[in-house]
């Protein structure tokens, strides 16, 4: 069990390399900043809300700093919150601005790094819908007063399956997309490719041949003949002293 840094004393098992949706978002809290003649107006929103009102509004761009603007067709819409709750909120309605739904969509994660300096962790994913992957890297990070919670992200695992091959056949997908992740996006091959050897969720091979694996192994094969060359020799030294004795 580890820790988070934004809630020090709740305990959790962290991330697994699962499907994960996150359907459990809707009521994280939000505030939305609108004008009222010269001053601007704070209203309690949520996620979910923030979401369905602007369904059918054309969203055209999403910027992220201490705050989010989101501009659509009609104007733009600023969002202030804790920052792991406009993150989420930020990733869903960039999902929804391509035409994806994000309720269909699932994270897998792949990776977590640390502030070199400080107390700060990020954890990155990749994210599928359909028959595609159609983000390579969405980070959430965790520190102090971010709100990072990671009882939202809900495993896409189903624990009373009625037919019996349902969790193989989910498992299955998980790998299916891990493997092509490290085979066809840029980030994926990356990951393969770092020289500090991350672990590589089911594609155990893929390190061994994009890494220089075929020359280790040509490499290690020449040791072993060498090896077995000193081996008989040896014996057949053994074998000549028995003989003359």
């Amino acid at each position: 069990m580890q820790q988070t840094y934004s809630k020090p004393n709740k305990e959790w098992e962290g991330f697994r390399p699962v499907a994960y949706n996150l359907h459990k978002v809707w009521d994280l809290p939000l505030t939305q900043l609108s004008n009222e003649g010269d001053q601007k107006q704070e209203e309690a929103t949520t996620v979910g809300r923030l979401l369905t009102s602007l369904r059918e509004q054309k969203i055209q761009n999403i910027e992220s700093s201490v705050k989010t603007e989101i501009t659509t067709a009609a104007g733009i819409v600023e969002i202030r919150g804790l920052s792991f709750n406009r993150a989420v909120a930020e990733l869903l309605l960039d999902l929804q601005k391509d035409g994806i739904n994000y309720f269909d969509a699932q994270l897998l994660w792949y990776d977590k790094d640390h502030v070199t300096d400080d107390l700060m962790a990020s954890y990155n994913f990749f994210v599928v819908h359909g028959n595609a992957i159609v983000r390579e890297q969405v980070s959430f990070c965790d520190y102090s007063d971010s709100g990072f919670d990671p009882s939202v992200f809900e495993a896409d695992e189903d624990s009373r399956p009625i037919w019996r091959n349902h969790p193989e056949w989910d498992a299955a997908r998980v790998r299916y997309w891990y493997r092509k992740f490290y085979k066809e996006t840029r980030t994926g091959q990356l990951m393969v490719l770092r020289p500090d050897g991350p672990e590589l969720f089911y594609y155990p091979e893929g390190r061994w041949t994009q890494h220089g694996g075929v020359a280790a192994l040509g490499e290690l094969l020449t040791r072993i003949r060498i090896l077995l060359w000193i081996v008989i020799a040896l014996l057949g030294l053994i074998g000549i002293e028995i003989l003359w004795k």
